[in-house]
């Protein structure tokens, strides 16, 4: 019994070492989470692929449902360990953390590669923008804007020229910018081109126009 209890723990924490790390470096559950509990030579209180609702809650069988949101793993442990006393002599619990919630910023408008990047704290603006290639011109950027995920929108530069001097400055600090978090999106606004097809179509109509009037004249 002995040896299968250790044969049991080395491979628990091989299959899933993503969760150990996810412990060991202090992280907190967030709702979307995907969660195993291994309950020790007790599989009947042993459950798999639990999610943390949007209510940042997990259904966990003989307790119903209660707020896992914002604990660390090991907090959540010790709550079920408290609980399964009732049930179990001296429980064992492991919670791994099969599956992270993705958490993501967009960087669209005027840079090389705009896209999503998964974040797991809060970015500046220019890390931001270093993800996505950078800017192609920044003489060019129209504004900078940052739509946080409750749709506020923060202006970070309405012109080119504010624009231009936050990343011209060697002086500029970027702690001085707001930070971007998850579900938040950084628009760079796009040069306006010239239709210089239009715009040579309205000279030649012009000069036609200013010959005709002289001629009437």
């Amino acid at each position: 019994m002995k040896n299968t209890r250790f044969l049991l723990i080395a491979i628990t924490v091989l299959f899933f070492s993503c969760g150990a790390y996810a412990q060991n470096q202090g992280y907190h559950l967030r709702r979307g989470d995907v969660l195993d509990v291994l309950v020790m030579d007790h599989s009947e209180f042993s459950i798999n692929n639990i999610i943390v609702l949007p209510d940042g809650t997990i259904q966990y069988p003989g307790f119903g449902h209660f707020e896992v949101a914002g604990m660390a793993p090991h907090e959540l442990r010790d709550s079920l360990e408290l609980m399964l006393q009732r049930y179990v002599v001296n429980p064992i619990v492991s919670v791994f953390v099969r599956r992270l919630q993705e958490e993501k910023i967009n960087v669209l408008g005027y840079v090389r590669r705009p896209d999503q990047h998964q974040v797991f704290e809060p970015i500046d603006l220019f890390s931001a923008v270093s993800r996505s290639g950078g800017i192609p011109n920044i003489r060019r950027v129209r504004g900078i804007y940052i739509i946080r995920q409750d749709n506020t929108v923060i202006e970070v530069a309405s012109n080119r020229f504010e624009a231009r001097r936050l990343f011209v400055n060697p002086d500029f600090d970027a702690q001085d910018l707001p930070y971007l978090y998850t579900g938040d999106t950084l628009y760079i606004v796009e040069p306006r081109d010239v239709n210089w097809s239009r715009l040579s179509f309205f000279a030649s109509f012009t000069a036609t126009v200013f010959s005709l009037i002289r001629w009437f004249l």
